[in-house]
């Protein structure tokens, strides 16, 4: 969610428009990133629960399922772990006004 165009003054500096922008995009950036790490961390655990669930139980279809959401919740945790690489870069942006 990166500003698509970037207002330069005379100096060369930033516009206030444009700081602006990227501490949007900054303040939404790490919102977003909280919000779904700690939403994928809480599938993971009730996910690994399942899972010492079926092995107790002897449920092979419920052990499947569990590892198969373990499985995809930390791929996307690795996704949202890559908005720190967009997090790092508006803060250089903004670091360089």
């Amino acid at each position: 969610m990166l500003p698509g165009i970037e207002f330069y003054n005379e100096d060369g500096s930033f516009t206030e428009e444009t700081i602006r922008d990227y501490q949007k995009s900054l303040d939404f950036s790490k919102r977003s990133r909280s919000r779904h790490f700690a939403g994928y961390l809480r599938e993971i655990h009730g996910a690994a629960a399942d899972y010492h669930k079926s092995i107790v139980t002897q449920d092979p279809m419920l052990r499947l399922r569990s590892q198969q959401k373990i499985n995809q919740a930390c791929a996307q945790m690795e996704v949202v772990g890559m908005r720190k690489s967009e997090i790092d870069f508006i803060k250089e942006k903004l670091q360089n006004k």
